[in-house]
């Protein structure tokens, strides 16, 4: 994992615990709109791939809701 993929989801992991019980998400939303565009595509899968390890890691903090049709990941904030 490239150290511009671990400063992404280390800022993704800190404003998904910022975010209410109960919360459901993809990971993009837990950016602004413009922050998320400037990362490169690459990264964005990258990160994408290390957040749901993480997430599998972390059962008591979040759970796996399944893709999209765009297959893109959902998440919810358990606690």
């Amino acid at each position: 994992m490239s150290a511009r993929t671990k400063v992404v989801v280390a800022g993704a992991i800190v404003t998904f615990r910022s975010k209410p019980a109960g919360f459901e998400f993809q990971l993009s939303e837990l950016f602004a709109a413009t922050s998320w565009s400037a990362i490169r595509v690459g990264v964005r899968r990258s990160a994408g791939t290390a957040f749901l390890k993480w997430a599998y890691q972390h059962p008591e903090e979040i759970e796996c809701l399944g893709k999209d049709d765009e297959n893109h990941q959902h998440y919810r904030k358990i606690c």
